[in-house]
């Protein structure tokens, strides 16, 4: 609604939107107003358009304004919670579609994730256009994501104010996920660029019923993410003190190795960049983290560069 407003963007205008690398498209401005009948102004619903509660408007804590419907079983946002729990940026089981999962929702065979892991051939077979191969490929993918880790598990819990940077501070200082429900608002807000808003976040949301029976069905179906791995800290400590964000694909280094190295020559991993940032270990296909480095004058290093900082 910000932006709307900030452009004065009216229904049917003819706008120029502009795109850079992987970062998301944007309007970056209005060319003409349409001066037809069907030009009008965008106002926020009243009522959330799936479930038809009504809506709240709130300010985050960027002081972005968003419309945001707070009914947690309204139907588009139970199947889009399970969407991204299954996304790539959370526990990765891809394949799993908006179509399928949108259907086992409405027939109330699934209303959260765990559900997901009480599936059945059977249950996909109900699915139109879903065949007996199919439906096996995804009863074994979601079988094998019984022990996610744990970082990827709290992004795909889709805590309020919980994305991949605040997952991966948590990760850095606790190693399970009962140490992070037994965290109170304190410990929590400590914890450099967590923050209040945040911390109570999690605080709430380890603390609600809703929680509690998450955490019942998971213990049913032995779900648990897997216990981050203590690092063996180096005498040799190159990157002490250092924030680093890394970004792209590395040739020597998978994601949750490289992070372990950091960790190990005494550095922290940080998932977005900002003043507080030290440098950006960059790799190939890099999107919005390299931009936002250059923008801030963030100094980027590649692979060679960062191997070579830590050998002695």
């Amino acid at each position: 609604m910000d932006i709307i407003r900030s452009l004065g963007l009216r229904l049917y205008d003819t706008v120029i939107v502009k795109k850079a690398g992987k970062i998301i498209p944007a309007i970056d401005s209005v060319v003409c107003h349409d001066e037809d009948e069907r030009s009008q102004e965008i106002v926020p619903p009243e009522t959330c358009p799936s479930c038809g509660d009504p809506v709240v408007i709130e300010q985050e804590e960027d002081h972005v304004t968003v419309v945001r419907c707070i009914n947690r079983q309204c139907p588009a946002q139970v199947t889009y919670r399970i969407l991204f729990y299954t996304s790539r940026t959370a526990v990765d089981m891809t394949g799993l579609g908006e179509q399928v999962m949108t259907r086992l929702v409405d027939e109330g065979r699934i209303e959260d994730f765990v559900d997901l892991y009480g599936l059945t051939v059977s249950d996909f077979l109900k699915v139109p256009r879903v065949g007996k191969t199919s439906a096996t490929k995804y009863v074994k993918m979601i079988q094998s994501r019984k022990r996610p880790p744990l970082d990827k598990f709290l992004i795909g819990l889709a805590i309020p104010g919980v994305g991949e940077g605040t997952s991966m501070r948590l990760t850095n200082v606790y190693s399970t996920l009962q140490e992070i429900e037994d965290a109170d608002f304190d410990d929590l807000a400590q914890i450099p660029d967590i923050g209040k808003v945040t911390a109570q976040s999690l605080v709430d949301f380890f603390g609600s019923d809703h929680w509690a029976c998450l955490k019942l069905k998971m213990n049913e179906f032995d779900v648990y993410p897997a216990e981050v791995p203590k690092v063996e800290m180096s005498e040799f400590q190159p990157l002490a003190g250092q924030t680093i964000v890394v970004t792209g694909t590395l040739s020597h280094y998978k994601r949750n190795e490289i992070e372990s190295v950091i960790k190990q020559f005494g550095g922290k991993v940080s998932g977005s960049v900002s003043r507080k940032t030290d440098f950006v270990l960059c790799g190939t296909d890099a999107g919005s983290k390299l931009a936002k480095a250059n923008e801030l004058g963030i100094p980027v290093i590649d692979e060679d560069e960062f191997i070579r900082r830590i050998t002695r």
